[in-house]
């Protein structure tokens, strides 16, 4: 009964995911409709200061997304370049032993 499991929990998750989504798309699509019913001044000043707030806080999160990955790049190079030298150094120790 395995398979009936599976299928059961699957469409549960659906209607879970459905239920998340739905009510924050229909707050989204009200607001719109108001703005375009109202199309007063105070309204859309408050809707752009919000996006420009949002935008700067995106542009924010984007550059730190960067700085993350390149101090992420930055370590892996660094430890590929110990590993190298780790390697030359057992090379070179290698071959004075078979020398001698």
């Amino acid at each position: 009964g395995s398979s009936e499991e599976e299928t059961g929990s699957s469409s549960g998750d659906d209607s879970v995911r459905e239920h998340d989504t739905a009510p924050e798309k229909r707050g989204a699509w009200e607001k719109q409709e108001a703005a375009e019913v109202h199309g007063q001044n105070g309204f859309t000043l408050v809707e752009t200061r919000e996006e420009k707030r949002n935008a700067k806080r995106e542009r924010q999160r984007e550059v730190e997304r960067e700085r993350v990955e390149r101090e992420a790049k930055a370590r892996e190079e660094e430890k590929r370049d110990r590993l190298l030298q780790r390697q030359q150094y057992a090379n070179s120790q290698r071959q004075h032993q078979t020398r001698a």
